[in-house]
């Protein structure tokens, strides 16, 4: 992430400023973050105001604690009206926002969900298709090529382009597997560590046959593992 936020810097720098920020001589960068107080999140934080103190830029980090994209267009919003510098945050906001930000000649940098047709400067992420290769090969290690695969997923919001894109990739990838697969669930955690465990409980208890468990929310991975121990089926 702190290499994100160099590029952003290097890339971003030289567009409008506050009268307040001109007459100190600082850029503005803004990063509109998913959900402020997240363990995740809160990794990018750090390494973005690392790189705020390095180049002496004014930063403001500002979101909802809970998924709430409604106020993060509001971040955005603000930030477009005090005429920051950049504008980095996560590509699930409204693409209004970052047609009126590109108007406005703010660039916006997006990371770990991407708005390919926007008007975004650009967008640092994974490589979906890879991760799904990644953890078919991984399950294959265990398994083999030849055992049936069932499957549970748990994402943080399934209405978000991230989330589909992610489970559209596992299942391209998986169906090259010679012994087939079937998702049976699809659960969400809406980012909250009480909300993914109540879920994997569930899923767990209805689904004990399955043999794959994949975690594409940062919090869900314990839960996971906890109802898996408890059901007996940690294999």
């Amino acid at each position: 992430m702190k290499k994100l936020l160099l590029l952003c810097m290097l890339l971003c720098v030289g567009g409008c400023s506050t009268e307040k920020q001109r007459e100190e001589n600082r850029y503005y960068f803004l990063f509109a973050t998913p959900l402020k107080e997240h363990k995740i999140w809160l990794e990018a934080e750090k390494g973005f105001r690392d790189a705020c103190n390095v180049y002496q830029l004014h930063c403001d980090w500002e979101g909802p604690t809970t998924i709430d994209t409604e106020e993060m267009n509001q971040v955005i919003e603000t930030g477009i009206m005090q005429k920051a510098d950049a504008i980095i945050t996560q590509g699930v906001v409204s693409d209004k926002l970052l047609k009126k930000a590109d108007k406005k000649q703010i660039p916006v940098m997006l990371v770990d969900s991407d708005m390919p047709s926007s008007k975004r400067f650009g967008y640092i992420g994974k490589d979906f298709k890879k991760q799904a290769t990644l953890l078919l090969a991984d399950v294959e290690k265990q398994f083999g090529k030849q055992a049936p695969l069932k499957i549970a997923i748990q994402v943080a919001e399934k209405n978000f382009n991230i989330a589909k894109q992610q489970i559209a990739q596992v299942e391209t990838i998986f169906a090259q597997h010679a012994g087939g697969y079937r998702i049976v669930s699809i659960s969400e955690s809406k980012s909250d560590n009480v909300r993914a465990k109540k879920e994997w409980d569930s899923v767990m208890e209805e689904h004990q046959d399955i043999n794959v468990a994949i975690n594409f929310a940062g919090e869900s991975a314990s839960s996971c593992y906890e109802a898996a121990t408890k059901y007996n089926i940690r294999e």
